[in-house]
């Protein structure tokens, strides 16, 4: 094909045609031009195919973490019932005037697992200001909302951490206590936790604050479970 033009613009120099010439070089340069155009197009275009392959990669990553982190999150849920249930029950014994309980009611009291998540995918996807998204960028706020609601959980924990390790640590030291349990275990007796330098008002104040800490931080457990639901909604509704 080159040749060809090359074999025309001869040919026209030849016969001393200046403006057929130049008509010709200027047609040759928008052809040029033209082709140019639509090869950065279609470069474009699969650059823009590859970021809506990547987002739809990432946003099935983010529906499989927010899953597992519902489930988890629920499972969160069960046991920080159990054990404010646990407490609440012993608090109403103390007042009825039982001194005595079993070393899984002590346990079950005090205790508690870590109700924090862990969202690789969304932070990946919020930290990027929603650089990774293409055609739901419309997402990135509930993304962050989503990321606050779970941000918050962890700072329940904190205070949750904390009373554990100023309060509770002591307590059970001072009375000889342990987490493990066994159904032969020994009744605890409320004499013994008197001994150890607790009063019986202490005792249930202590068994307060675990409570308030507990609802605190199953209220935000809540939330953030509320928030991946409705999110987990919304990137099935769009994929749809």
């Amino acid at each position: 094909m080159i040749p060809f033009f090359r074999k025309i613009r001869k040919t026209l120099a030849d016969d001393n045609k200046p403006i057929k010439y130049l008509r010709y070089a200027i047609g040759e340069i928008v052809l040029v031009v033209i082709g140019i155009l639509i090869a950065l197009q279609l470069n474009n275009y699969n650059d823009y195919q590859k970021t809506i392959t990547n987002e739809q990669e990432v946003l099935k990553s983010l529906e499989k973490e927010i899953i597992e982190n519902i489930d988890q999150l629920n499972k969160s849920k069960i046991r920080d019932k159990i054990f404010f249930n646990t407490a609440s029950e012993v608090i109403l014994k103390l007042k009825q005037g039982k001194d005595t309980f079993t070393t899984k009611e002590i346990s079950d009291c005090f205790n508690y697992v870590s109700n924090s998540v862990n969202s690789p995918v969304l932070d990946m996807i919020v930290m990027s200001n929603s650089n990774l998204l293409v055609k739901r960028k419309y997402l990135i706020e509930e993304f962050r909302n989503l990321q606050y609601n779970y941000s918050m959980i962890g700072e329940q924990e904190f205070y949750l951490d904390d009373f554990w390790n100023s309060k509770v640590t002591d307590f059970f030291i001072s009375c000889g206590f342990t987490l493990e349990y066994t159904k032969t275990d020994p009744l605890i007796s409320l004499t013994d936790i008197e001994k150890a330098g607790y009063s019986k008002k202490q005792f249930i104040a202590l068994l307060n604050l675990k409570k308030d800490l507990h609802s605190y931080i199953t209220k935000r457990v809540k939330e953030a479970q509320d928030k991946s639901e409705d999110i987990l909604k919304l990137l099935k509704t769009d994929s749809e």
